[in-house]
């Protein structure tokens, strides 16, 4: 059996278990769906991102609760989460930034705040990675008040948006790290 048919029924036990039971532990989890523990954890964390889980104490572990029971088939990552019962796709912060910026091309903080309902600390913290990283330059810096730097973008590898990894950010489109910490070290 290939590899994403595998995750695919993995994926399929786990999400009928959880609709099955609605609040469950982990443990429980993987024992009803006939997986790893490793398993039903990155799923249920991944699915607690999208606030299709809610996790809540219990007497001896988490318990997490099933809030989005939406249909049979189980949702799946894809730019963000893709929810086959209902042909929604649910993106990421981090992807909705990315969409904004390569569509508008130009723009300030305050205009990808109300373009993609970000917080604004995430989205400052997301630009500076994406500006050290080389995707964007600063066209203008502002020093008055109520006035915006501007960012432009520079590198548009495609449509997935760069993922952070501490200081640098990892192209999925491209498969490398930028900045390149190997160019760097070039005399």
């Amino acid at each position: 059996m290939s590899r994403p048919d595998n995750c695919f029924v993995k994926r399929a036990r786990l999400w009928a278990a959880m609709r099955d039971m609605s609040a469950f532990t982990l443990s429980q989890l993987a024992k009803r769906a006939g997986c790893s523990y490793k398993v039903a954890y990155r799923y249920s964390a991944f699915l607690c991102e999208y606030e299709y889980l809610r996790a809540g104490e219990g007497t001896r572990s988490v318990v997490y609760y099933l809030v989005k029971n939406t249909g049979p088939r189980p949702p799946y990552p894809y730019q963000g989460l893709r929810d086959p019962n209902t042909q929604q796709v649910v993106t990421d912060s981090h992807q909705q930034v990315w969409n904004a910026l390569r569509i508008a091309q130009s723009c300030s903080i305050q205009e990808l705040e109300t373009i993609t309902e970000v917080h604004p600390k995430n989205l400052r913290r997301y630009v500076g990675v994406l500006e050290r990283a080389g995707y964007l330059r600063l066209l203008q810096r502002q020093h008055r008040p109520g006035s915006h730097h501007r960012w432009q973008l520079i590198r548009n590898t495609g449509v997935a948006a760069p993922i952070v990894a501490g200081q640098r950010a990892f192209d999925a489109n491209q498969l490398k790290y930028y900045p390149d910490l190997a160019e760097d070290r070039r005399p």
